[in-house]
């Protein structure tokens, strides 16, 4: 196996791009699969927490093609977390 743990957009020594449109969930998730991409996979095991989890189960639902299996953390299914949120 080989892993990968990215800084996530903004996090850490990541870059910090302006404005709350360059996080939305399609640029997040299209940063995971540019990834695997560059890392020159076709599909990945894909773990979140707190945030990432958010991302991940974005991923999951956006890229299935690209996803060998999703791992959670600390983060309800997003229907679940929806339905509490409110």
């Amino acid at each position: 196996f080989r892993v990968a743990v990215p800084d996530g957009r903004g996090y850490n020594l990541s870059s910090k791009p302006k404005g709350i449109a360059s996080y939305a969930p399609d640029k997040l998730t299209g940063d995971v699969a540019r990834l695997i991409d560059a890392l020159g996979e076709k599909k990945a095991h894909v773990v979140g927490h707190d945030w990432g989890a958010n991302v991940a189960w974005m991923f999951a639902m956006s890229h299935p093609e690209k996803l060998g299996k999703l791992g959670i953390l600390n983060v309800p299914h997003p229907v679940t977390f929806m339905k509490h949120l409110y």
